[in-house]
């Protein structure tokens, strides 16, 4: 993302409360002692880039995945797929509040796992234990349905300012300060492509073109400036959008 953007993450400072050396040797100390997890690590390829290859590399062999994380980039990775037998869902905790993000209509594919789950206690598989986890989370955390489609594209539109990643479309206020389009923007914005173009496909080749129009049209802009919108669409869904196809080959 450095080589797309120079100033990506650029704005973050590190915390002067913080002994980083006593961090950063915990850490250290933590990755040699511990025998029962892996750790994954590699120059340039960030935690969210990790758990979107692990998923990748699992959904393709039918498993599932918990994934526990405070990052909502993460959101685009929450998904289910009824013919294969795997979903993805995420769960975290910041101070008092417990949530799992679960994918859009999860229940149904619970159904399915429940209906498939076998009896015979000489055919047993672990179903039981997998419909236990997710009915105990689902009912003690506040569950939140995800499309990750509509997410995705979501913060496309918006950017993320904690990545210093802008929006797409920037105008200047009455002080002179630069605002973007914000998360309910960028919902209205999703919304009326839903009911132009009906559902996002992020392989559709004129998406960054269709967003760019329907940005003009609800900003009242000339139609000469789609094509710079679309760029900047593209831009940030390269800095967003979490895609293996980048990773160097001898990590794949």
């Amino acid at each position: 993302r450095k080589s797309l953007n120079n100033h990506y993450k650029a704005t973050r400072k590190k915390d002067t409360d913080i002994d980083w050396d006593f961090v950063y040797n915990t850490y250290n100390e933590f990755k040699t002692k511990q025998k029962f997890i892996s750790v994954l690590e590699y120059p340039r390829i960030e935690g969210d880039d990790w758990i979107a290859l692990i998923c990748e590399k699992t959904n393709v062999r039918g498993e599932s995945n918990m994934i526990v994380s405070n990052d909502h980039d993460i959101k685009q990775l929450v998904r289910s797929d009824i013919q294969y037998g795997w979903i993805n869902f995420m769960s975290n905790e910041m101070y008092n509040n417990k949530n799992v993000f679960m994918p859009l209509n999860y229940k149904l594919f619970l159904s399915s796992i429940r209906n498939n789950n076998s009896e015979d206690i000489f055919n047993l598989n672990d179903n039981h234990t997998f419909l236990e986890l997710c009915d105990n989370l689902t009912r003690t955390y506040k569950t939140n349905e995800i499309d990750w489609t509509q997410s995705l594209i979501t913060k496309i539109i918006s950017g993320d300012s904690s990545d210093n990643i802008k929006s797409v479309y920037l105008a200047k206020t009455t002080t002179g300060k630069l605002r973007g389009i914000g998360t309910k923007g960028a919902e209205s914005i999703l919304n009326e492509y839903l009911n132009e173009f009906g559902d996002v496909d992020m392989d559709d080749p004129d998406l960054a073109e269709n967003i760019g129009d329907l940005i003009c049209d609800k900003k009242k802009l000339s139609k000469d400036n789609i094509d710079k919108i679309s760029v900047r669409v593209d831009e940030n869904r390269k800095m967003i959008q979490l895609r293996t196809e980048f990773f160097p080959t001898e990590i794949k």
